[in-house]
C-alpha cells in the first residue's frame, strides 16, 4: 500500500481514496488526499519501484511530478487536495 510520510495531526486527512484498475497485468492506481484545511508543507509519498507514467495534481491543477527515490516529493503552499496516479505491475504494493 502507498506509503505517505511527513503528514502529523497538523496536517489532518479528511480523505484518502485509492482506486485500482487491473488490465493485462498491469495496475493503473489513482489516489485523492484531502485535507480538511489548507496545508502549507513539504511530504513524500512512497511509490512501488516500477512506477511508471506519474501524474500529479494539486487543487485540480497539473503539478510536475517530483519523485526521489521512489518517493512522489509534494511541496504544498495553502492547498487542499492532492490528486496522484501512476501504473505499477504489483497490484499489492499500490
Amino acid at each position: 500500500m502507498t506509503n505517505i510520510t511527513n503528514i502529523s495531526s497538523d496536517n489532518y486527512i479528511s480523505r484518502h481514496q485509492i482506486d485500482m484498475y487491473i488490465a493485462y497485468n498491469k495496475v493503473l492506481v489513482e489516489s485523492e488526499l484531502v485535507f480538511s484545511e489548507e496545508q502549507t508543507t513539504e511530504f513524500s509519498i512512497a511509490l512501488p519501484i516500477d512506477a511508471r507514467e506519474i501524474v500529479s495534481e494539486v487543487d485540480n491543477t497539473e503539478y510536475p511530478a517530483l519523485v526521489e527515490s521512489n518517493n512522489l516529493i509534494f511541496d504544498l503552499d495553502r492547498n487542499k487536495q492532492i490528486m496522484y496516479s501512476y501504473i505499477t505491475d504489483d497490484v499489492l504494493e499500490g
